[in-house]
């Protein structure tokens, strides 16, 4: 009885203390969020207003960035994102 109450608070509070010691991954970093449309467009709208709202519920309130990449019909953007394959495999 007393092993297995010691085997069960050794768990529950020995991974609080792992939580509690841990910073935020994204504390003092930068998401950029790219978009196909042009500045002032409805999609570009869009974008701001969930990076804007994005940046408050992320752990250590990373800065947001939307980046317009305009052109392609909206395809520029995850085209240019794709990693191109390595030529000499």
């Amino acid at each position: 009885m007393n092993k297995a109450l010691l085997c069960v608070s050794l768990v529950l509070f020995g991974s609080v203390a792992q939580v509690a010691a841990q910073t935020p991954y994204y504390q003092g970093k930068t998401i950029a969020m790219i978009t196909g449309s042009q500045a002032g467009d409805l999609f570009d709208l869009y974008a701001r207003m969930v990076a804007m709202h994005m940046a408050k519920h992320i752990p250590g309130n990373p800065n947001t960035v939307v980046q317009n990449m305009t052109g392609a019909g909206h395809m520029s953007p995850p085209i240019s994102s794709t990693p191109s394959p390595n030529p000499t495999a």
